[in-house]
Formats: structure tokens, sequence, C-alpha cells
């Protein structure tokens, strides 16, 4: 296959035209850059077998079912050929004949190869395996220990044991040639989406599983809190050995997730969380992460990948689907300020703030949001408290100030029309009560910036000149004894309201 050029001594196969690299020795089929396109071109077929491509190229049963399935073997041969033809050159077809050809001359050496294999313990494999090179050399000792790896993952009942006896190998054995093959095989698990899963099945959150990626790929000193053991022990392997294509295979694994998957399972039941909600949350945790990380994680095309999850999630049609539950103007816009902060992808965001602005600037927005309130002075809150949400989703700068002069020229106009602050005064409770009562509207944030809020300040200090009447007045309107919190709090804001002024 093209590509496959350098042995595992540094060699190479028979170069072609510019520059790749084609198959021409049987240990050739065995590189990485061999194994993967074979990976790609046959994932389908070695998911279902339960293989990876380093198990089928040295087990002659796998090799001999893989030509049995000749639709299977026919695609996959024309396709490496293609492949060949796109870097090397010449016609596909031509390069189909030689594939195939060489492809007969790998499977019947390996069927006619008599192998004595070395046996994988705790101790004494690079003992073994030093001598083996002795007498065969590196390529063909190579060979050998991948044949022998593999017997020793033969029996394994799943995808997830062979991972762990894979870790094994590598925590126990130093020896750099016997630590790259593991690191090969282990790639090959990661290759493949099912063994993921079965690997990891012990994890029910697909987005932890991701966060424990990035910390192997950027090789972490430390796991994840609540990460599974395997992971503990990939991590502790990875920061202390260069697994360059076990590291690679996670990154395409890591892409692969992101890219291909269209719904996230959640690792529960979800009670009042919508599911699209509870992903909207996760993926923004996820990409401040990344951003965070640089480097791979910012490379356009995997950004692209995640905005385009956020876009399935902040269609119009999902927005609809966000309100709908909610009724009236103020519901609907709270509920899409609460969704703005998560999301990420200047086209995601710019869909809210249009839905956010159209409910902002219609013509009736005071008759829609006071048709929502129970009495007058929920009527009044309204404005206030829509004002402090809109400022806190951190909206364009511009956008946010406009939507705050609208709401605050609406709550003039409220305030004129219905004589809010008139009656106030006509409220039948004492001159201290009512300044409290002033004052626990301006807290809870009734009042917009501007004069609205500066008329609200002037009428507190109306009912209640200085701290000391208010501390009375909070007696007064209790009979007893205020508690000291409270005191304290509402002593500070009326200090904060008058500095304000």
């Amino acid at each position: 296959m093209a590509g496959a050029g350098e042995n595992a001594d540094g060699g190479a196969g028979a170069a072609s035209a510019h520059g790749a690299i084609i198959c021409t020795e049987p240990e050739h089929l065995l590189h990485p850059t061999a194994v993967n396109l074979a990976t790609r071109i046959l994932k389908p077929w070695l998911e279902h077998q339960k293989l990876t491509t380093l198990e089928l190229l040295t087990n002659k049963e796998a090799m001999a079912d893989l030509r049995n399935s000749v639709a299977v073997y026919n695609a996959a041969i024309s396709t490496g050929a293609q492949r060949q033809a796109e870097m090397a050159g010449g016609e596909p077809g031509e390069r189909a004949k030689e594939l195939r050809s060489y492809l007969d001359r790998f499977f019947q050496f390996a069927s006619d190869e008599q192998v004595e294999l070395m046996p994988i313990g705790p101790s004494g494999l690079e003992a073994h395996y030093r001598a083996r090179e002795r007498s065969v050399g590196k390529v063909t000792a190579r060979r050998h220990l991948i044949m022998s790896v593999m017997r020793y993952l033969e029996n394994s009942p799943s995808w997830g044991t062979k991972a762990e006896r894979l870790v094994v190998v590598l925590e126990k054995h130093e020896d750099e040639a016997i630590q790259r093959v593991a690191d090969e095989m282990l790639a090959g698990l990661f290759a493949l989406d099912q063994a993921i899963a079965d690997i990891f099945v012990e994890e029910s959150n697909p987005f932890a599983l991701l966060h424990d990626f990035m910390g192997l790929i950027s090789a972490q000193p430390q796991p994840r809190r609540g990460s599974t053991k395997l992971i503990q022990r990939l991590t502790t392997l990875m920061s202390k050995y260069d697994l360059r294509y076990t590291r690679n295979a996670i990154q395409n694994a890591f892409e692969r997730i992101i890219t291909n998957t269209k719904h996230f399972t959640p690792p529960r039941a979800l009670d009042a969380i919508p599911l699209a909600m509870w992903e909207l949350t996760e993926f923004s945790k996820l990409n401040k992460k990344m951003v965070a990380a640089g480097g791979w994680f910012a490379t356009k095309d995997l950004l692209t990948a995640m905005d385009t999850q956020v876009a399935r999630r902040t269609g119009q049609l999902q927005l609809d689907e966000y309100t709908a539950e909610h009724h009236g103007v103020f519901a609907k816009t709270v509920e899409l300020l609460k969704i703005y902060p998560l999301v990420f992808g200047e086209r995601n965001l710019a869909r809210i703030e249009t839905r956010i602005m159209d409910y902002m600037m219609q013509r009736d927005l005071s008759r829609l949001l006071e048709s929502g309130a129970r009495s007058p002075m929920d009527q009044l809150a309204l404005y206030g408290i829509l004002e402090q949400k809109i400022r806190k989703a951190n909206m364009p700068l511009g956008m946010t100030n406009e939507m705050i002069t609208h709401l605050s020229r609406l709550q003039e106009a409220f305030i004129r029309e219905r004589q809010v602050f008139q009656k106030f005064r006509y409220l039948r409770t004492g001159t201290g009560e009512k300044g409290i009562y002033v004052l626990e509207m301006l807290i809870l944030g009734a009042f917009t910036n501007g004069r609205c809020r500066k008329a609200a300040i002037r009428l507190m200090l109306h009912f209640l000149e200085s701290k000391q009447q208010l501390m009375e007045a909070l007696n007064d309107a209790t009979g007893v004894e205020t508690d000291d919190d409270r005191t304290e709090e509402l002593c500070a804001m009326y200090d904060y309201f008058i500095e304000s002024m």
C-alpha cells in the first residue's frame, strides 16, 4: 500500500514517482502508515470481525476470511490502488494488479512461515527479543514480536481486555522496540469506534471521556478526578513515555466523536433539563477547555466541528423548542438569555442575538411584558430584572445598550402613566416601611439604570433620610429586634445607592 516504505530499522521500501512509497516486502504491510490506511479501508469489516488490522495481518484464519469475503476484499484493493495512483502516479487498474499480486505473496508468505513465538510474561521478553534480533535481524524480529504479542491477546473476551493486556505490556517492559509494538497495537484499538465503546464502557458520560482524551493527548501528569482505572493507567504511561501512535489514534478518535456523533447520551435520566440544553452546557465546558489548551485543539477543522454541533442545537426550530413551554415575551427572552452564554461560533450567536432583539424591539413590548405579571409592582420589576439578565449575558455592547435604552424608556413611560411613585407615597404603611419597600425594590433590580433609578433613590431618601431612620424603621416594622444580617445588608445597600447618585 502507498506510504508504507519505512521499515522498523529505518530502511525503506521501493520508491516510486513523486516520493511515494509502495509496499514491496512482507514487512512493509506491517508499517504504521500501511496499517492506518488498511484500517480506514476495512474499518466496517474489522469492527464486525472484532479485529484490529495488525491482528488480521498476523492471523492466518482471519486473512483467509478476508479473502473469502470477495466483495470486501476487491473493494479494499480498489480503494488502496486508487490511493497509490493518487500518491505515486500510474493507472488505478495497474496499481490494483500490483497490489493484488503483492497481497497474494504476503498471504502466501504468512501462511507458509513457521515462527517460534516469544513468551509474553512480566519479565524476560527483552532478552528473548534481543536474541531473536541477533539471529534474524531487526525487521524480522519485529514481525515475530508483533505475532507473539498478538498470540498473547488472542483469547481476550473483549476489546477492553485487549487494551488492559497491552497496558500491562507497556507497564512491565521499558525496551523501546517492545514499547513501540505495544504502542502501535493500542493505537489500532483506538482506531475502531466499537473498540473505544467497549474499552471505556465504564464511563457513562461521553463528555467526561472527551475530557479524559484531552488529558491523554496533552500528556497531562494527573488524570481527571473520577476517571476510570484504565484512563488513570494510560495517563501515567503517556506522561512517562512517547506513545506517539496511541496519542495520534486518540486525537483521531476525539475528532471522530465530535464530528460524527449526532446525539450524546447523558449519564443519567435528566429531570427538567432538556437533552439539548445538557448537550449545550457540556459543549460549552469542552470548548472553553479546548480554546485554553490551544495547539491541536484550536485547529480550524476541529473548531468547525464544534461549531456544527452547537448549530444543530441552536437552529430556528431548536430555539422554538427551547421557548415553547415558556409563555410570554419575558419568559421566552429569559430562556434564550440562559442559553446564550453556552453558545459559541459567530453564526450560532447571531441567531440567538437576532431572536432576542426581535423580542425586545417589538412595538407592543410593554403590553406583552405587563400581561405576564400579576400586579403593577410585578410589572414594574420585569423591566429591571430583564435588564440585569441582558447585562449578565455579555452580548455585544452596542446591542446590549440598545435593548437597555429601550427598556429604560418603556419603564419611564410605565412609571409616568401608572403614577407609580405617587402610589408609593399613598401606601397605607408608615413612612419608614415605605422607604424599606422602595429600597428592597432597588435591591431586586426593579429599576433600570437612568432616570427611573435615580428617581427611586430620591424617593427612598424622602422616606429614609438617614441610616439611623432605616434601622428604626426595621425595628418598628417587625416589632422585634431585626436579624443582624438583614440589617447589615440593607444598610450596605442604602449606602451604595446613595453613592451611586
